[in-house]
């Protein structure tokens, strides 16, 4: 007798127990499925609270001014010299809606995924047509909604390791939120300055990374609360992210929160007279773009923690992965043509014919078990800036991955490896600030 026989009789024999069989069976699948359409939806109101809560505002849909118009009477402003790179089209609503179905669907997948999968990001844009993660891609709201899903990652991260940070994040003992620019996006948090301070702290300023899209300045009051207990002035900027803001848009925004904060910060007691630029992954990218583009940027330092320096490189690493349809990469650089222009280890190499040297100090560190960026970016940036007649101290950390600083920074991770490339980052720190 074949299995399907034997199946067939035992149904014949006992149809009550076989039908109450499928009734549980279709229960369960219903109830998965509504436990997702929840979850999905629990989702995506939880990165919109966020979002609100924090920043006080709703940035879904927003499109930038003209940079040559908004800022044009701002002393401090100087029209960039990168190439004109367009925003991204105004998403139609339906793509909103697409986006409010099936972001918050690849994210509980990417949970599921993780266990599992070496590569989780990779495996769920894997399974998805190119033509849906691209719309999805200059949809505003797709970032929101992972912004949201990672600030969560982040909270519960801290809750888990050490449940008194989540106190020192929800602290009212500050930060000072100040607004750089009449951007709704170019606001700042400002961490242990005050205007008792005499000729106040030096600064840090700290641009996070999140591929040129996502992530925001509020989610990383931790790393200004640590930054502070160091004994500096911290600002943790925000500034434009694709689709409403390209790389150079980027860049201009750092600029003018820079000189903002030399024309202002006396008043906040920040010492702006010594400055370092602390960015991690993307974030580090725009702050080498920002030394390299100034002829004297005024700068005491840059400092990059796992920051892709070379934007062909890292479109290449992004195609193998299978991550570059979803990635803003592209798109924000203006495509293929804008990659050697913003990519600093190629402004470079292109300077190594001329006499002046780069002339900021630059801190370049990298983890060896970095997946998102490979280490190799940090590497061909040192050997260029070595061409070209600049100098940089150079950190490798074989144990580390792309966020394992930045973790430790938050003061999540407190492994061996993690407090020891800690102490590197405070002591460039103090090395340039407090010399």
């Amino acid at each position: 007798m074949t299995v399907r026989q034997k199946l067939a009789s035992a149904r014949a024999r006992h149809p009550k127990e076989w039908g109450s069989k499928a009734l549980k069976a279709v229960a369960a699948v219903v109830g998965i499925a509504a436990a997702t359409a929840l979850a999905s939806v629990s989702t995506a109101v939880a990165a919109f609270c966020c979002g609100i809560f924090i920043d006080g505002r709703l940035t879904t849909g927003s499109q930038p001014q003209l940079r040559t118009t908004a800022l044009k009477s701002d002393p401090s402003f100087r029209m960039s010299p990168w190439p004109n790179v367009q925003p991204a089209p105004q998403a139609a609503p339906t793509e909103t809606l697409l986006a409010g179905l099936v972001v918050p669907l690849m994210l509980i997948t990417l949970v599921l995924a993780t266990p599992f999968a070496k590569d989780p990001e990779s495996a769920v844009a894997g399974v998805l047509p190119v033509q849906l993660v691209q719309v999805l891609r200059r949809v505003p709201l797709t970032w929101e909604i992972y912004s949201g899903f990672e600030f969560l990652t982040v909270i519960l991260a801290a809750a888990f390791a050490q449940p008194q940070l989540l106190m020192s994040w929800f602290s009212g003992d500050g930060p000072v939120v100040a607004r750089y620019g009449p951007k709704q996006w170019q606001c700042m948090e400002l961490f242990g300055c005050s205007a008792s301070d005499g000729a106040g702290r030096p600064l840090v300023i700290f641009v996070h990374g999140g591929s040129w899209s996502h992530s925001r300045y509020w989610m990383y009051r931790l790393v200004g609360r640590r930054l502070a207990s160091w004994g500096f002035s911290a600002a943790v900027v925000g500034y434009g992210q694709y689709p409403g803001s390209t790389v150079p848009d980027m860049v201009d925004d750092l600029r003018v929160a820079l000189g903002w904060l030399r024309v202002h910060g006396v008043t906040k007691g920040i010492n702006a007279s010594k400055t370092v630029l602390l960015g991690h992954s993307s974030g580090g990218h725009l702050c080498a773009l920002l030394a390299l583009g100034e002829e004297d940027p005024g700068l005491s330092g840059v400092a990059t923690l796992g920051s892709p320096m070379d934007i062909a490189d890292h479109y290449e690493w992004e195609q193998g992965r299978g991550v570059a349809d979803i990635s803003a990469l592209y798109p924000a650089h203006g495509g293929e043509v804008g990659f050697s222009a913003l990519s600093p280890t190629q402004m470079l190499l292109a300077n190594t014919s001329q006499q002046s040297a780069p002339g900021t100090l630059f801190f370049i560190a990298h983890g060896g078990a970095d997946g998102t960026v490979p280490s190799t970016a940090s590497e061909r940036f040192i050997a260029a800036l070595k061409a070209a007649g600049g100098s940089a101290e150079y950190c490798f950390w074989p144990c580390l991955g792309h966020f394992d600083v930045l973790a430790a920074i938050m003061g999540i991770k407190r492994d061996a490896a993690s407090k020891a490339a800690l102490q590197e980052v405070e002591g460039f720190l103090r090395n340039r600030l407090h010399s």
